[in-house]
């Protein structure tokens, strides 16, 4: 999980911090209720790109793409992680 600022303004995500999640699944390696004695070939052995997990929204742009806009230049989204999109949490992870 990445924790961290969505700016709405602009789509960027900045990223504060980030933690790690068990999916409880028992045939991928990196849960624990993977069984340690496992020899499977089919057992996932990758992880999947990390969910950001917006605890700070704000309406504004982001600082590098306000700055862009004012010096003409238009916008990257520069702060947007490269590779991801904000993705909601899935079930298990969410806090009731």
């Amino acid at each position: 999980l990445v924790d961290g600022r969505y700016h709405q303004g602009c789509g960027c995500f900045h990223s504060i911090s980030t933690s790690r999640a068990d999916c409880f699944r028992s045939d991928c390696i990196f849960s624990r209720n993977h069984p340690p004695t496992c020899k499977s070939s089919s057992c996932v052995k990758y992880m999947s790109l990390p969910f950001h997990h917006p605890i700070r929204h704000s309406p504004l742009k982001c600082a590098d793409c306000a700055r862009k806009e004012r010096e003409g230049s238009k916008p990257t989204n520069a702060g947007r992680d490269v590779g991801q999109t904000l993705r909601p949490l899935p079930p298990q992870l969410q806090k009731a």
